[in-house]
């Protein structure tokens, strides 16, 4: 096996997870020679990736390839046992390993060969062949060897994939009556010529996994190989974690502290004692009662008194009244263990090192003189139906690949028949299966959707009736449940679309933010000239909100969010709000799907949901000629 080294690819770990991963075709240029060519990636050297949440992250990873299963399993018959391969039974520390490239001067991250190994002559088409233990002494002979010609030898670029995971070099054999007759390349018709009998013999040929006929495509065609990518952001309070999935609880006491019903300091105090050690919580607050007296120049006998006295007064266990409060308020214990992890996540963007609030942008945007009008981003804000945004820094997040499909993304993109494989990595072990990640601190802006106005939109367009709303729409905490209690999460899955009837409002709530977090990213790619795959969603659905952030696999100027929010933050809704009203394939795309890549559709490792479940008329609204009906959108004046 050759490594690429004379070419060092300095690539970053991000793009890498991307776009070099094994069992893919790459380019790179060979330094020595100075010309470009494809080469097939066979493993990487890689290192375990640590100080990361593995066991949550592998959850999240096998809960994706049940997802695919899931999507194979209902459009093709007997799906489930065919659409896998080399994926372990139980994804789970026990069984794999969470590996990242090894960042080293010295070593290379990335080990493969070139490949096609197939070379033919610019100018008189005649083919030459290498066997890869002599590939680098080889193509630095960049001239034709044939007499009286002496042309530029080019490598092919053509290789064959399949849908059912199988992919290879296209083979150029011999001539059955002229064996070893030099060979004329027809690249036109994909066929190769015997330069004596002139016979021609086509490329095309039958997988050998599947028997499927397939024919040769472009090295660099992106169906090549769509990486399975997903990102998590990383709970890196093991504590926090733990509180979660091992006290009898913590799905209670979290949801408890998002809703407001928990304060701050007592969920603090519960997650660092635990609910037993009620003894320890008592003399945390008699030490505090203890000093606010003393503080207060009290003496020390009547100081120990008074805080007695107050912890009796407060000894009434806050943590058991917020439980049995949640346990009144939301309807399930399912919601709350399913929204509890989301609250967590949601949590960390809130909280984190560096915020930068929406009053600060207009304050900012007024100091830098800007060109944009910052009395205005509250009102815009409103207008958009959006109640609380914040730029945020460091955010932790994992990015992870973890599987591939050839030919196309999934079974939803692709023509009925064989059905589309997804495929895991190759081990780099014995002991354990192989995915990928690495870690990305990063920032973001987080916007959470007004859930008032969604309530009235909802029942505007007759999704819900009146007398299904809450009470009291001026109670945060009544509100906030209600989303809980009616956003169904588990059926947002990455490779299954939600069915409108099974569960309205989850169907049209999900598919509003989707569709609002895919018009922000492309208005913020477009107001500073960034390539819109720089950006990502993150999108919490039963809060609603979504977190636009940087994924930085493409060399993303970090700041620019930040930058965006406080002085192009009027024009970046405004950007929105035309991504979403016009589409170069108009009326066909609004009129149809109501997306498509004209609009709102981004890059797969930009999107959660694969671009499914988008709908521009849900914010623009739509006349149904037919039904004779109108649907409002959310964002119509």
């Amino acid at each position: 096996m050759a490594d690429l080294k004379e070419n060092q690819m300095m690539r970053s770990t991000s793009q890498a997870l991307y776009k070099y991963v094994p069992k893919r075709w790459i380019d790179f240029f060979f330094s020595s020679n100075r010309r470009g060519y494809t080469a097939f990636v066979d493993g990487w050297s890689s290192i375990p990736l640590e100080d990361i949440n593995k066991k949550r992250l592998l959850r999240k990873v096998s809960d994706a390839v049940k997802s695919y299963q899931k999507q194979c399993g209902n459009l093709i018959e007997g799906g489930e046992t065919r659409c896998i391969k080399d994926f372990a039974s139980e994804i789970s520390p026990d069984t794999y390993t969470v590996l990242t490239p090894r960042i080293s001067e010295k070593d290379r991250a990335i080990s493969g060969y070139i490949s096609p190994s197939v070379f033919f002559c610019e100018k008189c088409h005649q083919i030459r062949r290498f066997k890869r233990e002599s590939q680098y002494s080889f193509i630095m002979d960049k001239r034709c060897a044939k007499p009286g010609c002496g042309g530029n030898l080019v490598q092919l670029r053509d290789i064959y994939y399949c849908r059912c995971g199988w992919a290879g070099e296209v083979s150029i054999g011999d001539c059955d009556n002229h064996k070893g007759a030099p060979l004329i390349m027809r690249i036109k018709d994909h066929k190769y010529e015997c330069s004596v009998c002139h016979r021609t013999t086509p490329i095309f040929r039958k997988c050998p996994w599947c028997g499927e006929r397939i024919s040769p495509n472009n090295v660099l065609d992106s169906a090549q190989s769509f990486v399975k990518t997903l990102s998590v952001i990383d709970l890196l309070d093991e504590k926090m974690d733990s509180f979660l999935s091992e006290e009898k609880d913590g799905a209670a006491i979290i949801t408890a502290n998002y809703l407001g019903i928990l304060s701050d300091d007592d969920f603090k105090k519960t997650v660092k004692f635990g609910r037993e050690n009620q003894q320890e919580l008592q003399k945390m607050n008699y030490d505090m009662f203890y000093k606010q007296f003393i503080d207060n120049n009290m003496p020390p006998d009547m100081a120990k008194i008074a805080a007695e006295s107050m912890c009796k007064m407060n000894s009434n266990d806050p943590v058991s009244n917020a439980v049995k409060k949640i346990n009144g308020l939301i309807t399930s214990s399912e919601r709350i263990a399913e929204f509890a992890e989301s609250a967590l996540e949601f949590n960390t963007v809130k909280e984190s090192e560096d915020v930068v609030l929406l009053s600060d942008a207009v304050e900012r945007s007024r100091e830098l003189n800007t060109h944009s009008n910052p009395d205005e981003y509250f009102d815009l804000a409103e207008r958009y139906g959006l109640s609380k945004i914040q730029a945020s820094d460091k955010i932790p997040f994992i990015q992870c690949s973890y599987g591939y499909t050839r030919e196309f993304m999934d079974n939803a993109s692709a023509p009925k028949g064989n059905p589309v494989v997804l495929m895991g990595f190759p081990d780099e072990s014995p002991e354990k299966k192989t995915v990928y990640a690495t870690k990305l601190k990063t920032e973001g802006v987080l916007f959470e959707v007004d859930r008032v106005k969604i309530l009235n939109w909802l029942v505007k367009n007759e999704i819900i009736e009146e007398s299904e709303l809450p009470v009291d729409l001026t109670d945060e905490t009544e509100v906030k449940a209600w989303f809980i209690n009616n956003i169904n999460s588990s059926l947002i899955e990455p490779f299954s679309l939600l069915d409108e009837v099974e569960d309205p409002v989850t169907y049209y709530v999900y598919r509003l933010v989707h569709t609002i977090s895919h018009t922000l990213i492309i208005s913020a790619a477009e107001i500073c000239g960034l390539d819109k795959n720089s950006l990502s969603e993150y999108i919490f659905p039963s809060i609603p909100a979504t977190f636009i952030y940087c994924q930085n696999t493409q060399g993303f100027n970090m700041g620019a969010l930040f930058s965006i929010f406080d002085m192009y933050f009027d024009k970046w809704l405004d950007t929105a709000g035309t991504v979403a009203s016009e589409c170069i394939f108009d009326p066909i795309c609004v009129e149809h799907e109501a997306a498509c890549a004209g609009c709102v559709f981004t890059n797969e490792i930009s999107c959660q949901h694969f671009n499914h479940d988008l709908d521009r008329t849900l914010l623009i609204g739509k006349y149904d000629k037919e039904a004779d009906k109108r649907f409002w959108g959310f964002w119509e004046e």
